[in-house]
């Protein structure tokens, strides 16, 4: 594949020494190189309901957030069955939501809009061995409006953590600065 270079906003981003996460070829079809990122950061909450939603936790608290959205499948490709990944870890400060993480991912659903079923929710433990622990949630009922989610949690596969450190790499090479030398 030939990358279309003629683009000035892709000249300007060059230059400013981010990388493009995707290039377009001559059949004018989008290529995606590497992760989607949606977000990568710490996110908080206050324990406060705010509108008419209830808060993550009635007590503060703060998480490492990473969600991105996998490759679509192409010609030949496999197509993700959770086509996203949210990677959450403890950052110390405030409430542990690990034992009932259903509110954090209605809200992380709620704001960066994805369907709970469609995303791959992984709690990074920060320890070794077996550092990543997979997160299911099944829809059990409603009441009213809400689904209700029964919640099981594993060990990840060797497939899912190659999965993931593979996401994470590339996420970690979008906050390098443009000069940083990269291995491989």
């Amino acid at each position: 594949m030939r990358p279309f270079l003629g683009s000035p906003g892709l000249a300007t981003a060059r230059a400013a020494g981010e990388r493009p996460f995707f290039m377009l070829d001559f059949s004018l079809r989008l290529q995606y190189i590497t992760t989607m990122k949606i977000f990568d950061g710490k996110f908080s909450w206050d324990g406060k309901k705010h509108d008419d939603h209830d808060p993550i936790a009635w007590f503060p608290g703060t998480y490492d957030l990473k969600i991105v959205a996998l490759p679509d499948g192409d010609k030949g490709r496999v197509r993700h069955l959770k086509p996203f990944l949210c990677v959450y870890a403890r950052t110390g400060d405030g409430l542990s939501i690990s034992a009932h993480p259903e509110k954090f991912a209605r809200e992380i659903c709620r704001r960066f809009s994805l369907d709970i079923e469609k995303v791959l929710w992984v709690e990074d433990l920060l320890q070794e061995p077996d550092r990543y622990e997979i997160v299911v949630f099944k829809k059990s009922g409603h009441l009213a409006d809400a689904s209700l989610y029964s919640v099981e949690k594993r060990r990840a596969t060797a497939g899912e953590v190659h999965l993931i450190e593979k996401e994470l790499a590339a996420l970690a090479r979008w906050k390098e600065p443009a000069g940083a030398k990269r291995d491989g």
